[in-house]
């Protein structure tokens, strides 16, 4: 695999084990602001075909993590973390790839999630939050909510609202 894009890392971390890890921007302005709110992080991961012939085609997984814009009133914050998938005609991925996400780690959250839905309709129960480094882990995602590089996916996060995002003018 390779990593197109920073603020996107992806480590091996055992034979056909795949962790995804994305650190978020801390300061935020403005002018990074959109419709969809504040983009924290971005990147893109390269899937070479198998075929020798079709070298310079794959499968490219796009990332972006977002924190939604808070509403007035509302004593929560939403978060969401989205894969696309664009995939090559030609592309045939080998039976030995790797598509499948073990752990997603997310460094920069500041504060403990009260909820955590995959694709509007999967719960994820099963996660490690430390606040001391404001980490993020999701074990065996994969596992938890078919979570893989070869699907679009749309992961929501709701913490209780945090003053710890500063925006700056």
């Amino acid at each position: 695999m390779v990593i197109r894009r920073p603020n996107i890392t992806v480590s091996l971390t055992q034979e056909s084990r795949l962790s995804l890890i994305v650190a978020a921007k801390q300061h935020l302005s403005f002018n990074e602001s959109d419709g969809d709110g504040f983009l924290l992080a971005q990147g893109e991961i390269y899937i070479p075909a198998d075929s020798p012939a079709h070298r310079h085609t794959g499968t490219k997984v796009h990332f972006n993590f977002r924190r939604k814009r808070t509403q007035s009133g509302c004593m929560d914050q939403h978060y969401v973390f989205k894969t696309t998938v664009s995939t090559d005609a030609h592309t045939n991925l080998a039976i030995s790839t790797n598509t499948k996400v073990n752990n997603l780690i997310f460094l920069g959250l500041p504060r403990k999630p009260m909820h955590i839905m995959a694709d509007g309709a999967c719960s994820v129960h099963h996660f490690v939050f430390t606040s001391r480094t404001n980490a993020l882990v999701i074990p065996d995602i994969s596992k938890q909510c078919t979570f893989n590089l070869l699907n679009t996916h749309v992961l929501q996060i709701k913490t209780p609202l945090s003053h710890k995002y500063t925006t700056q003018q």
